[in-house]
């Protein structure tokens, strides 16, 4: 059995890296694609197969009878609208963070969640890398005990405003440090930013589990990324570090040493996308929908985290520039399509 979705969106991202897992998800069957822009719909189609395009979302609800669920990534301005109609017409909906502008926004896509009975998976790719996996496995084991603290250390180059980095980049670091450490009770955040867009946050966390927690976000590392989690439980720790290899040290016994047997054919057929974890989330998606799950994380999840980065805003004085916030560059045929 196979997932029949329709796709809003033909830009930058989804097309670099949402698109080109399809030849890696064989549970998906993409059946339509949708773009404003007819050259942009139309290229798709070709590239990834696709059997229709249109240039309307709601000519596509309309004459795509036989669709399970929507694929949507378009902006945080314009997915409100796009999931409300999707719910409307009875589809569940993968949405590309942000989910929307503002908490209320979300909330309001929940609610409707809930009453159409249908569900909303927000993309946080990052949640399904291999090493955040397995990180998670251990800290539910009894042996690694009541979680204490989670650290989490992120940088990456420029954005053009701390607000465009908060809703593009942190948000996904936000989710990542809920995933393990649950919803946050308090929250302080400190900001650093002598160069507008070259931005650096501190963020203190109490969880509502009784937890804490840390997180040092910054666009100030140029073109470099690093990234990094370590998780203390009951005299034990897990540290991820840069999405590649996990350090393991239980109470008493040796330290370990595990990473993702990654081989060299697939890393480099594939174009990164096992490795950047976005085939993952979809084939999670496909495989929730298809055996009447809840994927997660879903809308709630983001409501969530779009109240943390509204308050983020509050406490340092960050203005919500959203007229920065829309970007999009040319691209390049994708290293993998479905042909």
């Amino acid at each position: 059995m196979r997932l029949k979705i329709g796709f809003i969106g033909c830009g930058t991202h989804a097309t670099r890296s949402l698109y080109p897992c399809f030849r890696l998800v064989p549970e998906i069957e993409l059946e339509a694609v949708v773009d404003l822009k007819k050259n942009l719909a139309r290229r798709n189609a070709y590239w990834f197969l696709a059997k229709r395009w249109y240039t309307n979302h709601l000519e596509m609800l309309e004459k795509e009878k036989d669709l399970d669920a929507v694929m949507i990534c378009v902006n945080a301005e314009t997915h409100p609208r796009l999931v409300k109609d999707c719910l409307d017409y009875g589809l569940h909906v993968f949405v590309e963070k942000p989910s929307a502008k503002t908490p209320q926004q979300a909330r309001e896509l929940s609610k409707l969640s809930a009453r159409t009975g249908r569900f909303v998976m927000v993309g946080y790719m990052k949640r399904f890398a291999p090493t955040y996996i397995k990180a998670k496995e251990i800290i539910e084991s009894p042996d690694f005990g009541r979680i204490t603290m989670v650290d989490g250390k992120w940088g990456t180059g420029a954005y053009p405003s701390a607000f465009t980095f908060l809703m593009e980049a942190a948000i996904h670091h936000i989710n990542l440090v809920r995933m393990f450490g649950g919803d946050v009770r308090r929250l302080h955040a400190e900001k650093s930013e002598p160069v507008k867009g070259h931005v650096a946050f501190a963020l203190s966390l109490l969880f509502k589990g009784g937890s804490v927690g840390s997180v040092s976000i910054c666009s100030t590392e140029g073109s470099g990324y690093t990234e990094r989690v370590e998780i203390a439980g009951d005299q034990t720790c897990v540290v991820i570090d840069n999405l590649r290899r996990i350090f393991y040290y239980p109470c008493g016994k040796p330290s370990q040493f595990w990473e993702p047997n990654y081989s060299r054919n697939a890393l480099a057929t594939d174009g990164g996308l096992t490795l950047s974890s976005y085939v993952g989330e979809i084939r999670y998606f496909a495989e929730s929908i298809l055996s009447g799950g809840c994927p997660k994380p879903d809308i709630q999840d983001s409501v969530q985290d779009l109240e943390i980065i509204y308050e983020i805003c509050r406490q340092t004085d960050t203005p919500k520039d959203w007229h920065l916030y829309k970007t999009e560059k040319p691209i390049l045929k994708p290293k993998v399509v479905l042909g």
